[in-house]
């Protein structure tokens, strides 16, 4: 009795170069863009440090973390090629969109630290009743109610307004004798706008380079000296089992 010799190629149909069943391959890529969403925390996290970068620095990074970004999503989705082309751009779209939305989320969580420590760092003498943590919590207050009251409705879509329209704050002085206090964003509004929109075009930018070639089919493997006489075995051992 003859066997086929194609039986069990499903198993082997990524490393063949062959697309693997749809329902698998969906899988596979729905495990890609899982992964690319869990990294888009600590990654989103880190950016929120490099945004601010001197000289626009971070840019780089965005960049280079997309790229890492993009090469574990590829490390992970190989196996569902070929994916459409929309479906890539949907899910590169979407874990892009994450990084971005952490990174300005906690670039604004940062702000109260960033303010409070201009404040001290103006203030020689705190008065006797005040502790640094006091002043902390003073200028915390006073900056979410100043993005509340001047860019409703305050919290992050507030920073993002601030930060795009005038990017300062003058804060009151924590002596009764001092003086207000003024801090500036490190970044112009222009260039706080300019910055974020070429991060965001730098990240999905690299992590679809990275995965882009996934919209086709991998070249099926030049078959070798092993694997031809592999082949010639098993197709041997029906008429050999037969005599």
């Amino acid at each position: 009795m003859m066997t086929d010799p194609s039986a069990g190629q499903p198993a082997h149909a990524a490393a063949s170069g062959q697309p693997e069943p749809t329902e698998r391959a969906g899988a596979r890529w729905a495990g890609a863009t899982a992964l690319g969403l869990g990294l888009a925390f600590p990654i989103g996290y880190l950016c929120s440090f490099l945004g601010l970068l001197i000289f626009y620095l971070g840019l780089f990074f965005f960049l280079l973390l997309g790229l890492l970004l993009g090469a574990a999503m590829y490390r992970v989705g190989q196996a569902a090629r070929p994916v459409r082309r929309d479906v890539i751009i949907g899910s590169v779209s979407l874990v892009s969109a994450v990084v971005m939305l952490v990174s300005l989320y906690f670039e604004y969580r940062n702000l109260c630290p960033h303010v409070a420590a201009r404040v001290l760092g103006m203030t020689p003498a705190l008065p006797e009743d005040k502790t640094p943590q006091d002043v902390r919590q003073q200028v915390r207050r006073f900056v979410e109610r100043s993005l509340r009251e001047d860019h409703p409705p305050g919290g992050l879509i507030g920073y993002v307004l601030w930060a795009s329209g005038d990017g300062e704050l003058t804060c009151p002085a924590v002596r009764a004798t001092g003086r207000p206090i003024a801090y500036k964003l490190s970044q112009s509004p222009l260039g706080w706008k300019l910055r974020v929109i070429l991060s965001a075009v730098l990240l999905a930018g690299a992590v679809l380079s990275q995965v882009w070639p996934l919209r086709r089919s991998a070249a099926p493997r030049e078959p070798t000296a092993e694997s031809v006489e592999q082949d010639q075995l098993k197709l041997d051992e029906p008429s050999t089992a037969g005599s």
